[in-house]
């Protein structure tokens, strides 16, 4: 039960209780002033001709009126006057607005009949009585004509003679009446007519057309056919247009103006918001504060909202919709153009049928929707970024296939589906020209590219399959895994590819060289001064174990054993220091009788980035230069030598593969 509770009499207001289309039963419940027992209630809402009458009745100290059920069926609102009636007068002491929200009608629905026996018997009662008073007067009243049908007749003898001489001064009278008007100007604009301020005299209602038995509004003007006017300072005019809110102006066809200081024009068009504006063709809506509907068919229900064009809806506060079957449904947003959507806060989609969903965002051109925040989406049908990865996406899919040609995501990194061309020194060049260089597959292109990415703390499924199959794609010289606080680093690709004796033994496995950036162990060559035996017979082989074992597990399960020529001699390998031709990409202290090795070539990673020789301390190479020293890579730099006794870091280098042994 709705309840409307007044302070004074003579006192309008508006409920805030929520009303819907197609219930049915409802009531409200007024206190607030002292009313009788029974009294009339008026209800207006729309396609009414006149209003409709139901009964209030008294319960406990609140009056209980049941809301017609037909007036349920209706859009927009409902207003109720509360209408006192006495011997001398009948008066409207109190107004009520309610809202009535739309929604589908149900199916099959049909509007129940409304049931009002009790003020039926009061019309009833009401009609007797009179007819009872009438026949008491028109029986007193035969008398009084028998008298005076006697007095007449003794009258009209004595007013025969005058007759003569009064026809005879009217004529004279009336020529001259002829004669004054024939000289008089006739008034052509306010100023000449003859009152003291020199304009028009009404300071009351103006009715020129104002619907019958309607109430009129202080001072308002009604002109027109079947036109209302209820706010006090209201203009309605045109045919059956309304104004309901005082200061309000309706104009056009059944147009209302319910709102205070509203204004609706057009036909069937509706202002119910304080200042509201609706204008157009017809259908337009304006129910909320400030709001300014025009077109066709539009609707502005959010404060200062702003729709305009056809069949456009502008429902979030300040949002401003334009074109056709477009919609700004958040705040502050804007849609315009063919069938566009404006969901998100501060948001702005153009175009045909873009959506702009996040708050900030931007879609423009055919078919986009931008879901991300401040996003900017252009182009057709673009792929939609739930995640919000990409400040700028270009479209160029189609309805049945979405699809991206270019985004750019919030860390500045940019993709193109096509061809991206620079001018340098005045020539172009194309993208896929140089990717063609840098992405071809295979060691020899890889080798030849420097980049040093980080790859992760473990060996991927992914770069170990782009390892066994020798593409090495996304990777390249430099790239390193960390794993234990340890940097380890590609130096090379396919180092030993198709290398190795006897032939059973050669490699054909593809696999990725690797050098920790530091050493990762410590010892010496040999218990001894001596080089006897090279480094093949050394202490340090016989402890290679140990280092192998000093690895990380996602290296050890994957590491290339095969044979090297080692000290003149084919030698299995897998974890070793490494030699002279490997560091330098020459021989510089090695025995002249210790330079036949199947490792033939510099490391890519030192020939690239020779600073990469130095790993912060001395370490062992395997070449030896005379009886009793083996070579190193100093401290400071140089190529150098020392004691097989001494104790310097173990470097070393080694091979993983794609495949888990």
């Amino acid at each position: 039960m709705l309840k409307a509770v007044f302070s004074r009499f003579g006192e309008e207001i508006e409920l805030t209780d929520e009303l819907w289309q197609y219930d049915f039963g409802q009531k409200i419940q007024v206190t607030g002033i002292e009313l009788p027992d029974v009294c009339e209630v008026h209800f207006q809402y729309d396609n009414l001709t006149e209003t409709k009458t139901v009964t209030g009745y008294k319960q406990e100290d609140a009056l209980i009126i049941d809301i017609p059920n037909e007036a349920l069926t209706s859009r927009g609102i409902i207003k109720l006057y509360i209408y006192l009636v006495s011997s001398e007068e009948g008066r409207t002491v109190n107004v009520a607005i309610m809202h009535v929200n739309r929604r589908m009608k149900p199916e099959g629905f049909e509007v129940p009949e409304d049931i009002d026996l009790f003020h039926h018997t009061l019309l009833a009662a009401g009609e007797y009585m009179q007819q009872a008073k009438n026949a008491k007067e028109n029986s007193e009243t035969a008398a009084d004509r028998a008298e005076s049908a006697r007095d007449l007749a003794e009258g009209s003898a004595r007013t025969a003679q005058g007759s003569a001489e009064a026809a005879e001064q009217a004529k004279n009278e009336a020529v001259e009446a002829a004669e004054s008007i024939k000289n008089a100007k006739v008034p052509t604009k306010t100023s000449e007519l003859e009152n003291d301020s020199g304009f028009l005299a009404a300071d009351t209602e103006i009715s020129w057309g104002r619907k019958d038995g309607t109430f009129a509004g202080m001072q308002s003007v009604a002109l027109g056919l079947d036109v209302e006017a209820f706010g006090d300072n209201s203009f309605a005019e045109g045919n059956n247009t309304v104004a309901y809110g005082d200061n309000s102006h309706a104009e056009g066809y059944q147009s209302q103006a319910t709102g205070q200081n509203a204004h609706s024009e057009g036909e069937n068009n509706i202002a119910s918001g304080q200042g509201a504006h609706a204008e157009g063709g017809a259908g337009t809506t304006a129910s909320d504060k400030y709001a300014h509907a025009e077109g066709y068919g539009t609707t502005a229900s959010a404060q200062a909202a702003h729709s305009e064009g056809y069949n456009t809806y502008a429902t979030g506060k300040y949002s401003h919709v334009e074109g056709y079957n477009s919609k700004a449904t958040a705040d502050m947003a804007h849609a315009e153009n063919y069938g566009t959507e404006a969901s998100g806060k501060n948001s702005h989609a153009e175009g045909l049928i873009s959506i702009a969903k996040g708050n900030g965002s931007h879609a423009e051109g055919f078919g986009t929707v931008a879901s991300g925040k401040y996003q900017h989406v252009q182009g057709k049908y673009n792929v939609e970024d739930t995640e919000g990865r990409y400040a700028h996406i270009v479209g160029s899919g189609s309805d049945a296939e979405r699809r991206n040609i270019h985004t750019l995501d919030w860390e500045g990194n940019a993709e193109y589906a096509g061809d991206v061309t620079a001018t340098v020194n005045g020539k172009k060049v194309h993208m896929s020209t140089i990717a063609g260089v840098l992405l071809q597959p295979g060691a020899a292109a890889h080798n030849a590219i420097y980049r040093e990415k980080y790859l992760g703390d473990t060996v991927t499924a992914e770069q170990a399959a782009a390892i066994a199959d020798g593409s090495f794609e996304d990777l390249f010289i430099g790239d390193y895994w960390t794993m234990g606080g340890v940097n380890y680093r590609i130096a090379d690709f396919d180092y030993w590819y198709r290398t190795g004796f006897p032939e059973a033994s050669r490699v054909e496995k593809h696999h990725a060289v690797i050098v920790p950036d530091t050493s990762i162990a410590t010892g010496q060559m040999n218990g001894s001064n001596t080089t006897s035996g090279g480094y093949r017979n050394s202490l340090m082989k016989s402890k290679m174990n140990d280092t192998i074992s000093a690895l990380p597990p996602e290296i050890r399960s994957r590491l290339l054993v095969h044979n090297a020529l080692l000290d003149g001699a084919w030698t299995e390998i897998s974890v070793d220091p490494m030699n002279e031709i490997m560091v330098y990409g020459c021989y510089i202290l090695a025995d002249n009788s210790n330079k036949q090795t199947s490792e033939n070539r510099q490391l890519s990673l030192f020939r690239m980035s020779p600073q990469a020789r130095y790993a912060g301390g001395n370490y062992w190479i395997r070449n030896y230069a005379n009886a009793t020293e083996f070579t190193l890579v100093s401290y400071y730099g140089d190529a150098s030598k020392d004691a097989a006794t001494s104790t310097y870091g173990i470097r070393p280098v080694f091979a993983i593969t794609g495949e888990n042994r």
